[in-house]
């Protein structure tokens, strides 16, 4: 893995070229997905010891688009991405209410799920998937993509171009930890808008 590598002494530079990126197509695919958000989740400290991989599914789902990231056909890296038709609950109504000036559904890409095997965090992965979003943001006609993450990783996002709502949670099957909803134009931030230019550069 990376940290052993970094362990032994070596310095590891990340390569986007092997990161090879695409969407679950199969059943096994999904498990693995439903695996690796464990991993990412337990590693970080923010699951209750009873709760197993079967717990990292829910309804939306079977209707996302999951992004995956392999290295040597190991999936290391995954985001969920939602679009919604007028007046169809969101994953995020499960635990918030959208500040009035929100935009529409209809006008944005839900992700959430975003995950890294902790084995090869540190080599620009979560960058990479955040990279992909965007351009499927484009892709589809929208205009905004929104999240919410934790204290610890908000920064990470806003240096891409995310910005507070202003609305937190209590994520109740997280840890009870505090997420911020996060929300980004991304055409502003495709054209360096509000972003360092070294951040913008990346």
């Amino acid at each position: 893995s990376v940290n052993s590598l970094r362990t032994s002494g070596f310095h590891v530079q990340p390569n986007a070229s092997s990161f090879d990126f695409s969407y679950v197509k199969s059943k096994k695919e999904y498990e693995e997905v439903l695996q690796l958000r464990y991993q990412a989740y337990q590693s970080s400290g923010k699951l209750d010891p009873s709760i197993g991989p079967e717990f990292m599914k829910d309804e939306f789902d079977i209707r996302a688009r999951i992004l995956i990231v392999k290295i040597h056909g190991r999936i290391v890296g995954s985001a969920r991405a939602m679009f919604y038709e007028a007046n169809e609950k969101t994953s995020h109504e499960n635990y918030l209410t959208y500040p009035s000036w929100f935009p529409k559904s209809t006008e944005c890409l839900e992700v959430s799920r975003v995950c890294v095997d902790p084995a090869f965090r540190g080599v620009g992965l979560a960058r990479e998937l955040a990279k992909h979003i965007a351009l499927l943001t484009l892709k589809s006609g929208r205009k905004y993509c929104y999240l919410s993450a934790q204290e610890t990783l908000a920064q990470f996002w806003m240096d891409l171009g995310y910005k507070d709502s202003g609305v937190t949670y209590l994520h109740k099957w997280l840890g009870g930890l505090e997420h911020r909803l996060l929300i980004n134009n991304i055409e502003e931030s495709i054209l360096g808008r509000g972003i360092s230019p070294k951040n913008w550069a990346n």
